[in-house]
């Protein structure tokens, strides 16, 4: 019989798969794999509306998949 601990894994890393399992975020966080982005650079790259790529970093955020930080005015998201 499986621990609660490992269960309590088992959750989160399912928790984790259906949140990547979505084109945008896993392009998302393919490209801050490679480095920093802000959000500009990633709408830039992703060829999407600046409010779709947002939605997408603050569900990442919120999962703690990202985090981000300020440098100056821009905001700079990071894996």
């Amino acid at each position: 019989m499986p621990s609660k601990s490992s269960d309590e894994s088992f959750s989160n890393l399912c928790q984790l798969f259906r949140l990547l399992s979505d084109k945008t975020r896993l392009q998302i966080a393919m490209l801050l794999a490679k480095g920093e982005r802000n959000v500009t650079s990633l709408c830039k790259e992703l060829n999407l509306p600046q409010p779709t790529v947002s939605h997408h970093l603050g569900l990442l955020r919120m999962n703690k998949v990202i985090i981000n930080k300020r440098k100056g005015k821009p905001v700079i998201y990071a894996l």
